[in-house]
């Protein structure tokens, strides 16, 4: 029988030889729960010295391509899970972004469109094009009749902005799809160039996060971080020489980039159509 007093896990029911049930790892306490169990727990989970959070966080800005190269040599228990860091990361992000406001809204910058925008739009309604074209801008001016330019532009960044979370996260399948083609010869199945992708994302995330707190002044010292750790993290866990990595890393992000704009065109038109 233990210190606590039990002979059995409360939890998987194994007997018990020490403070750590030896089958689930539940640490031994009394099964009555106080509101300082519950903040003990809280911590001790998120943001206690013993937590994979802070750890995993510190890994992961710390040095480029570490936290992938840790996983997939075995080393995975003393970390967050890539897919967990990844979404922990992007709500944090968003969340932030959310109570903060952008750093144009806050400033007061606002959307405007001048009387030649309003011109050229009511011009392409009229012009004449492919069917398809058309019928977009049919139904776009159907959906938007009665708004004011300003209004329209309005609801539409609106809702690109609530769409931005899910194209992010669908793209992640892209990126790492760009990874193995450029890898193909190293033989790595195409999860493991996809956990680069959840840690790179995540990172990104996480100075994006550090970058809304601080001035405008210093966002090209972020985006500078967040190429270059691009570039070091996919020499340390691809192990290829510099001018080999440099030539994959300018075509990995000219892929993505282009990518990307379509992904948004297409979410794009998705507001504008369905909202």
């Amino acid at each position: 029988m233990t210190a606590a007093g039990q002979s059995v896990c409360a939890n998987c029911g194994a007997q018990l030889t020490g403070e750590y049930c030896s089958q689930c790892g539940q640490h031994i306490s009394d099964v009555r729960v106080s509101v300082g169990v519950l903040a003990h727990d809280f911590f001790a989970e998120h943001v206690g010295v013993d937590s994979k959070v802070p750890r995993t966080v510190w890994r992961l800005v710390r040095r480029p391509g570490a936290l992938t190269s840790e996983y997939l040599s075995g080393r995975r228990a003393r970390y967050v899970l890539p897919l967990k860091l990844y979404l922990s990361a992007s709500v944090v992000f968003f969340l932030v972004i959310a109570l903060l406001g952008s750093k144009s809204t806050t400033s007061g910058a606002t959307i405007r469109i001048t009387a030649s925008d309003s011109a050229a739009m009511d011009s392409a309604r009229r012009s004449k094009g492919s069917t398809l074209q058309q019928k977009f801008m049919k139904r776009a001016a159907e959906r938007f009749q009665g708004k004011t330019p300003q209004q329209t532009a309005s609801i539409i960044v609106a809702g690109f902005k609530r769409y931005v979370p899910n194209m992010i996260f669908a793209m992640l399948p892209v990126f790492a799809a760009i990874l193995y083609l450029l890898y193909r010869r190293s033989k790595r199945f195409y999860a493991e160039h996809l956990i680069f992708a959840f840690h790179f994302h995540a990172f990104v995330f996480v100075a994006l996060t550090l970058e809304a707190f601080l001035p405008e002044l210093l966002d090209p010292v972020f985006f500078a971080w967040i190429f270059a750790y691009l570039f070091l993290a996919m020499r340390r866990v691809y192990g290829e020489s510099r001018k080999r990595t440099a030539v994959k890393y300018a075509t990995v992000i000219a892929t993505y980039v282009i990518a990307l704009f379509v992904a948004s065109f297409v979410v794009l038109a998705g507001v504008v159509l369905i909202g």
